[in-house]
């Protein structure tokens, strides 16, 4: 049998599984888009080095070939849109590959994409002018205009860019002081960018209708600017007009949306929650005010608001109950937990992640029948998932059925011998019987099929403390022999 320690050191094991999951999905889905991503990242990389010297780009290739295989793991979080998962691995290899452009280019767009501009406008900075293209030169302007930094002119003036791109955001940015301002820039503007054509037509069109409100003309601007992205001209020309008309509901709207574009919850959720008192039965701002508040990490209005856009039917529903079981999660409720689990695993969209997530978090509180409800739930639906067996162990061994436990763990390894959830637990069992020959090439097998990831860092240590522990053993073996009568 099995002492408590192998059962604790087995659990700690499992809150690793669901990215072990999701390695072992990419491992067997690898070669169908590996080819067509090694085609994207040279082509990415021809495109990125061309500013740089034939040794420069050399020597760049080479050290990239090295972390290829690791780095389509990290493209393939990005893929999936695990955006900070792949954000951290792309940090750890720009430490090992310093001044590379594809990785400075991946960890910029990552930043942007999280809405974190200053960081991303940092990385951008370091690529070379003449690598970036004018989508990107695009991206990176509004980077910039996005961050409302004291020296943005300064920065702005710098960027080397065409003159209609920069006349434009020339406009823009006198936009961020007043509406009268940005009024009278934009009526004088002579030349031909489309965007500021566009903003001046719509202009003229309000000046022909008559209405009694003149804040109509600004929240038609802060809609413009809102369609261009330019979000922070959008939110401060809104912001003014609402200091004239506070009820305005349309232009509320775009306060909240472009502050969330911006990634400032708390003004974003001001704006929410005076839209919000007007129209109350409005279920995307009801589902936008739980977002916001589980961002500011207020998870027990998040969860109010949540329930509240379910009883409202919003959708996608399976989508909104897992991020409620989170949120149930974080604040320690593991009962309601459950209970939000009960229902998810029942919808045509659930995922083996979601299966592995509610089987450990009922085996955390010793809901062990339910627990095995789901894990055979689980191998019912995904008959082909070599996981379910290495965490059906842990069930089986709190049974205390040693057979059963060893016979699931071996059938996972077979399914898949690369399973490392597996072979680290095949390790724990052969060491807890003082097995360590067994023990040293299950651990090896983990670092084989894990290199380069925690769970392979965890496994090598353990190795590398192997003799110790053998020696220990030893020790106590011949101390043993000397004195039978201890």
């Amino acid at each position: 049998m099995f002492n408590k320690k192998v059962i604790y050191i087995g659990f700690f094991t499992i809150i690793i599984a669901v990215w072990v999951l999701i390695f072992g999905y990419y491992y067997w889905g690898d070669k169908k888009f590996s080819t067509e991503k090694i085609q994207d990242d040279q082509q990415d990389a021809i495109f990125q080095e061309e500013s740089l010297s034939k040794e420069e780009k050399l020597a760049q290739f080479k050290r990239r070939m090295n972390f290829r295989s690791i780095l389509r793991k990290w493209d393939f979080y990005s893929i999936k849109n695990m955006k900070e998962t792949a954000l951290q691995y792309y940090l750890n290899a720009y430490k090992r590959l310093p001044n590379d452009t594809v990785l400075e280019k991946k960890i910029w767009d990552t930043y942007f994409e999280m809405k974190n501009y200053e960081k991303a406008y940092e990385y951008y900075k370091k690529i070379p002018s003449g690598d970036i293209d004018l989508k990107l030169k695009d991206k990176m302007l509004r980077a910039l205009l996005y961050t409302w930094n004291k020296n943005m002119r300064d920065e702005f003036n710098q960027i080397i860019a065409p003159k209609d791109m920069k006349d434009y955001y020339d406009k823009v940015l006198v936009c961020y002081t007043w509406i009268s301002n940005c009024l009278s820039e934009i009526r004088t503007y002579s030349w031909s960018v489309d965007k500021i054509k566009w903003i001046q037509k719509n202009m003229v069109d309000y000046s022909n209708v008559t209405d009694s409100d003149p804040n109509s003309k600004y929240a038609a601007l802060a809609w413009d600017f809102f369609k261009n992205k330019d979000y922070l001209a959008a939110a401060l020309v809104s912001q003014e007009t609402l200091s004239k008309r506070s009820n305005y509901t349309s232009v509320l709207k775009i306060a909240w949306f472009s502050w969330y574009e911006l990634w400032d919850y708390k003004k974003a959720n001001d704006y929410l929650q005076k839209y919000y008192a007007i129209e109350p039965k409005d279920v995307t701002v009801t589902y936008l005010l739980w977002i916001i508040n589980f961002y500011t990490e207020n998870y027990i209005s998040s969860n109010l608001y949540f329930n509240a856009a379910v009883l409202n039917w919003y959708r996608p529903k399976t989508e909104l109950q897992k991020r409620l079981a989170y949120n149930y999660y974080i604040i320690g409720d593991k009962k309601n937990m459950l209970k939000v689990f009960r229902y998810i695993l029942d919808e045509e969209d659930t995922t083996q992640d979601d299966y592995s997530v509610a089987l450990f978090t009922a085996i955390e509180e010793k809901e062990y029948s339910k627990a095995m409800l789901w894990a055979n739930k689980w191998a019912t639906r995904f008959p082909q998932a070599d996981m379910i067996f290495a965490f059906r162990w842990w069930l089986y061994n709190i049974r205390k059925d040693e057979s059963s436990a060893i016979k699931n763990l071996q059938t996972s390894i077979w399914m898949n011998p690369r399973n490392a959830v597996a072979l680290f637990n095949m390790w724990l069992i052969t060491q807890d019987r003082n097995n360590f020959p067994d023990a040293k090439k299950y651990f090896q097998s983990v670092i084989e099929a894990d290199k380069n990831w925690t769970f392979w860092e965890k496994a090598e240590e353990q190795l590398k403390d192997m003799p110790r522990k053998m020696n220990e053993l030893l020790s106590q073996s011949w101390a043993t022999a000397a004195n039978p009568q201890q």
